[in-house]
């Protein structure tokens, strides 16, 4: 019987080299998250005994829920792909991924837990206050704040935006990539399609970006 190990190492470089996943959702999540909940068990043969022990652990669980339901799926999948290959006898995740829920919260708690936007007065307060801050380490961080706030943009994608992607003509932002600060990767954007952001209009955008512009300078 393979070792639950040697299974998931193979499953996530499969998920990869298929393009099922990109490089840094391999690095960030199924390396790390997910591979270190199963880390107790990654040298256990993966059996009925070693599959119970896992369900039973991550059942017991009362942080990181989302993760052990996707987790349960992933593990399924896996299992699935050993019987094909002939490496297991049986999807030992099979029940518990169909019957794993999150509970849902009250209405009631999820009112106490909305987070609302910032209103304009207090972003422009987190701006000026950025903006004026005595150390210019963070006084330099302005603009990119300023940006993020008025275009609502991802991180990742401000950080991978070109100016060439900046069209003042026709008052479109296109965002097509975005930078991972923890792989330094650059990759296509979440939802892997361009992102139009129409700025016609919004003068305070456009006089910082303009500001901005090295062309301009």
């Amino acid at each position: 019987m393979p070792k639950l190990g040697e299974l998931w190492s193979e499953f996530i470089d499969w998920k990869l080299n298929t393009g099922q996943i990109k490089e840094t959702t391999y690095k960030n999540i199924f390396s790390t998250r997910y591979t270190n909940l199963l880390i107790p068990y990654l040298d256990k043969n993966l059996n009925t005994e070693a599959a119970n022990d896992i369900i039973k652990a991550f059942l017991a669980k009362q942080r990181n829920k989302h993760s052990v339901k996707r987790l349960f799926q992933l593990l399924s999948e896996l299992c699935q792909r050993a019987v094909s290959q002939k490496q297991l006898p049986e999807d030992y995740f099979a029940e518990i991924k169909k019957h794993y829920s999150i509970p849902k919260k009250s209405n009631q708690l999820s009112e106490a837990e909305d987070y609302r936007s910032y209103t304009v007065s207090e972003r422009d307060l987190i701006i000026n206050h950025i903006r004026n801050h005595e150390r210019i380490v963070i006084s330099q961080m302005a603009d990119v704040v300023e940006f993020l706030f008025l275009t609502g943009c991802r991180h990742g994608e401000a950080f991978a935006l070109k100016w060439k992607n900046i069209k003042f003509d026709t008052g479109w932002i296109i965002f097509k990539e975005s930078y991972d600060t923890q792989t330094k990767i650059t990759k296509t954007t979440k939802t892997d399609v361009d992102r139009l952001f129409k700025m016609q209009g919004m003068n305070r955008l456009i006089n910082l970006l303009k500001r901005l512009d090295p062309s301009k300078i």
